[in-house]
């Protein structure tokens, strides 16, 4: 009875002594001994398949060593990045530090100086007030040691700073005062004996005599005049009192109404 064995090429069972495989057609090369089984034969490309399997490996190796490198580069190029990264960072706070310093710095110059500045100008306004204080006569005003209010009044113009100064009272008789440098006697008994009171004075017209025009029509003593006058109408206003012609000015002898101006301030 014949035996049968396996086509070493596509395993089809094949009988004892077949030389081709019935089913791919390969040639069957039978051994000396006729007993020996099919499978110990191998077959044509028996050889490659180690060879094979070798080169899969060395690809395998290859694309593994070659992932490793794209990998270590890519790392290599993100350090680098990151280092540039880090030290643009660190540059743009260094800068922004020197900037903040700068400007401080500015800053505080600025205020030193706008401090130094403003003290000299502190210093500097008490010498123009000393200046501008060198002007006014200290004997001004009724109690004053030169027996005139404003001294000089007939032959200078008086500033505002020495106008706003006086009193209420202080412009009335300043104002009359005018005409008393020119002799001129008084209605007001207040006023006659305050003037009588003065070493300066000497009364050369009665009463009604003198003409009041000569000085209001003077160009340096109409101006001082009228000036006195507007000041001492500005202050009756402010307290509120007029003189017995109805007018704004200091109430020559009513010690009602001049009683009223003190209790005012005035």
């Amino acid at each position: 009875m014949s035996r049968t064995f396996q086509c070493p090429i596509c395993g089809a069972n094949l009988l004892e002594g077949d030389g081709f495989c019935t089913n791919c057609g390969s040639k069957i090369e039978w051994g000396p001994q006729e007993t020996t089984n099919m499978n110990d034969f191998a077959p044509p490309n028996a050889g490659k398949g180690s060879s094979s399997s070798k080169l899969g490996v060395l690809v395998m190796v290859a694309i593994l060593l070659c992932g490793a490198a794209v990998a270590g580069t890519i790392f290599f190029v993100r350090g680098l990045n990151n280092k540039t990264e880090g030290d643009s960072m660190a540059n743009a706070i260094a800068t922004t530090e020197a900037f903040i310093a700068d400007v401080t710095t500015e800053a505080v110059t600025t205020e030193e100086v706008t401090e130094a500045t403003t003290k000299e100008t502190v210093q500097e306004d008490p010498d123009e007030d000393a200046l501008e204080d060198e002007d006014d006569d200290p004997g001004e005003g009724i109690n004053s040691k030169s027996g005139y209010i404003i001294p000089d009044s007939d032959v200078e113009y008086v500033s505002d700073k020495k106008v706003n100064k006086l009193s209420i009272k202080e412009c009335n008789y300043a104002a009359n005062e005018l005409f008393a440098r020119h002799g001129r006697r008084f209605q007001s008994k207040e006023l006659q004996k305050y003037f009588e009171s003065k070493d300066w004075y000497e009364p050369l017209y009665e009463l009604g005599e003198f003409d009041d025009e000569s000085v209001t029509d003077d160009e340096v003593e109409g101006a001082n005049f009228n000036k006195l006058r507007a000041r001492e109408a500005m202050l009756a206003k402010k307290y509120g009192v007029k003189d017995d012609n109805n007018q704004w000015r200091y109430p020559l002898d009513n010690k009602k109404k001049q009683k009223k101006i003190k209790s005012q301030g005035g």
